[in-house]
């Protein structure tokens, strides 16, 4: 194949991946590894719900404003457990950098 073909696939294969990888509400009823690391890599290792586990996330069908369906505490004004009002929310200068310990080499 030709160098932009290769790109191209690499490109649609890391898109799925992203996919499965940044998603875990779509894994629901199972129990067991999505994937786990070798060599001992550190690698997040999900584990999937077991079926009647109740499961909530920040976004998309399982996001907060479906919240109310698990516990009718969260379907109030406010955010469960704490109402966070992004607008004025302020954050502090020394929170704004990263500093990353141990990646010298």
């Amino acid at each position: 194949l030709q160098p932009c073909c290769w790109i191209f696939f690499l490109k649609i294969t890391i898109s799925v991946l992203h996919y499965v990888v940044c998603f875990p509400a779509l894994t629901e009823g199972y129990d067991g590894p999505l994937h786990e690391s070798q060599h001992g890599n550190l690698v997040q290792i999900r584990r999937r719900k077991a079926s009647g586990d109740l499961y909530w996330a920040y976004s998309g069908a399982y996001g907060p404003e479906h919240w109310v369906t698990s516990n009718a505490d969260c379907g109030r004004t406010h955010q469960s457990p704490i109402d966070i009002i992004d607008h004025q929310a302020n954050v502090g200068a020394e929170y704004q950098e990263i500093r990353l310990v141990g990646f010298d080499n």
